[in-house]
C-alpha cells in the first residue's frame, strides 16, 4: 500500500508540536486544504519528520520524502542529508546513503561518523576502515564518536595493524583517557589477541565506568586469563564499582574455567542476593561452574554465599573475599 507522505507530514507535525505544547505554525489538520504543499515546511519540521522515520526505521516514507526534498532544492543540505544518510545506515540501506553522502558538499565530523558507523555496523568492515582514512586525509579531525566506530571495524577484522595506527590518532587527538573509547580500544586489543596492550589502555584511564571494567574482564576471557579476570574482578569490587549481568557472566566464567569453586561460590551467592540469578546468561553459567566445579550432590545443594558482597553502603563498601 503506499504511503502518502503528506498525511504523514500532517500527523507527525501536529504531534510534535502537541508534545511541545506550543502551538503549530498552521490550523489543525482537520482545518487544512485536502493537498497540503510540503513546501510549507521549514527545515526545522523536516529535520524532526526524519527523526522520528530513524526511531521507527521507516524507510520508504522516508525515501519518498528524501525525493521531495530533492525536487525542492533541499536534497543535499547538510542537516537534512545527513538525517537521510543516517535513516539509511539504520535500515542498512548503505549504498543509497554512500551515494547521498557524496553528494553533500559540507561534510562535517557527524557526518562521517554516522557512514563510518553504519558499515562499522553492517559491514564491509573494510569499507569503515577506508572512509576513516579518507577522511583525516580532507583534514576533517575525528572525536570520540568516529574511534569506537572505526575501532568496532578494526575488532571485525582483526585489523592489530589498523588499530595500531588508530591508536595513535587517539592519542594524539587527547582522547585516550575517555571511556568509550578506551573501551573500543581494549576490545579491538582483545580480539586480536594482545591483552598487554588492552590493560595499558586500562590503566591510564583513571575515571572508570563499569562497561570499561567489563571491557578489561572480557578481554582477559577471551585470551584464557581466567586468574586475572578474577583478580580484576576483585579490584572492581574494592573500587566501588556495582557489577552488571555481563560482570558476572564474566567472572562465573573464569572461575569456572579453572575450578575456582570459592570465587563461584562467592558470584553465585552475590547473584541470588542481587536477584541477577533470574537472568538466562547468569543461570547458564552458574550452571556452568557448578558441572565444572563439583560433584552432583554438591552442586544440588549449592545455595546462597556471603562472601561477596558489591554493598552499595557508602560507610562499608564492596566486599571481595577470597
Amino acid at each position: 500500500m503506499s504511503v502518502n507522505i503528506n498525511v504523514i507530514v500532517v500527523i507527525l507535525i501536529s504531534c510534535h508540536f502537541v508534545n511541545k505544547s506550543q502551538t503549530p505554525p498552521t490550523t489543525h489538520h482537520r482545518h487544512l486544504p485536502r493537498k497540503l504543499h510540503l513546501t510549507n515546511r521549514s527545515p526545522l519540521d523536516y529535520q524532526y519528520i526524519l527523526k522520528t522515520f530513524i526511531a521507527r526505521r521507516a524507510i520508504q516514507p522516508g525515501r519518498q520524502l528524501h525525493a521531495h526534498l530533492c525536487l525542492i532544492g533541499l536534497g543535499n543540505d547538510t542537516i537534512l542529508g545527513t538525517k537521510l544518510v543516517d535513516l539509511y545506515c539504520s535500515c542498512n540501506y548503505l549504498s543509497n546513503a554512500h551515494l547521498l553522502f557524496d553528494r553533500i558538499s559540507k561534510q562535517n565530523v557527524f557526518l562521517w561518523n554516522v557512514l563510518i558507523r553504519g558499515y562499522a555496523w553492517n559491514g564491509p568492515y573494510n569499507a569503515a576502515v577506508s572512509l576513516y582514512y579518507e577522511m583525516i586525509k580532507k583534514g576533517v579531525v575525528p572525536d570520540n564518536f568516529t574511534f569506537p566506530f572505526v575501532l568496532k571495524a578494526c575488532s571485525n577484522l582483526s585489523a592489530i595493524d589498523v588499530g595500531l595506527e588508530v591508536h595513535d590518532q587517539v592519542v594524539r587527538t587527547g582522547w585516550e583517557t575517555d571511556v568509550f573509547v578506551g573501551a573500543a580500544l581494549i576490545d579491538m586489543y582483545a580480539k586480536c589477541g594482545n591483552v598487554s596492550n588492552a590493560r595499558q589502555v586500562f590503566d591510564k584511564i583513571l575515571e572508570r565506568d563499569v562497561v570499561l571494567w567489563n571491557s578489561m574482564l572480557a578481554a582477559y576471557a577471551q585470551n584464557s586469563h581466567p586468574e586475572d579476570c578474577l583478580a580484576l574482578c576483585s579490584e572492581m569490587a574494592l573500587n566501588m564499582v556495582r557489577p552488571t549481568v555481563a560482570t558476572l557472566v564474566t567472572t562465573i566464567s573464569a572461575a569456572a574455567d579453572v575450578a575456582a569453586l570459592p570465587q563461584g561460590r562467592e558470584l553465585h551467592g552475590y547473584s541470588w542476593r542481587q536477584g541477577f540469578h533470574v537472568q538466562d546468561k547468569v543461570k547458564t553459567a552458574l550452571v556452568d561452574i557448578k558441572l565444572k566445579c563439583e560433584s552432583p550432590q554438591q552442586h544440588r545443594s549449592l545455595g546462597p554465599s556471603r562472601y561477596l558482597d558489591f554493598s552499595s553502603s557508602p560507610s562499608t563498601g564492596p566486599v571481595f573475599c577470597t
